[in-house]
């Protein structure tokens, strides 16, 4: 039989972990609002560039666009994801991205954006 002492130490035990798993979970929160911080700092390229999360991102792009061009689809080569917008750099949504072949993708550039000398790369 379990006396009011126990009964309270063991209370006071669950407390402690319960403590704990909030603590963990704040941590994990403030783990993931710092990498996004992290991300949308750092420089674009090389270093973001070169990020698991920018790989993961990529790839689903890649994926959802069938690998193929989205502006021309008998392209399938050479193929770069192309930020519309970097107001989301680090989380971005499906709508950011646009994957490109290397050739469309120096047309946007050059054409529809006006910016002659970026080279076109990811």
């Amino acid at each position: 039989m379990t006396n009011a002492s126990e009964f309270k130490n063991g209370r006071v035990q669950l407390e402690l972990i319960t403590s704990q798993e909030e603590a963990t979970t704040q941590l994990a929160a403030f783990e993931v609002i710092q990498r996004c911080y992290d991300l949308q700092t750092m420089p674009y390229r090389p270093d973001y560039l070169d990020t698991p999360e920018w790989a993961q991102r990529r790839q689903m792009a890649l994926h959802d666009a069938g690998y193929r061009c989205q502006l021309n689809a008998r392209h399938w080569r050479n193929l770069e994801v192309h930020h519309n917008t970097y107001d989301r750099r680090g989380a971005e949504l499906p709508k950011d991205l646009i994957v490109l072949c290397a050739d469309c993708h120096r047309h946007v550039h050059k054409f529809i954006m006006g910016d002659p000398t970026t080279e076109a790369a990811a």
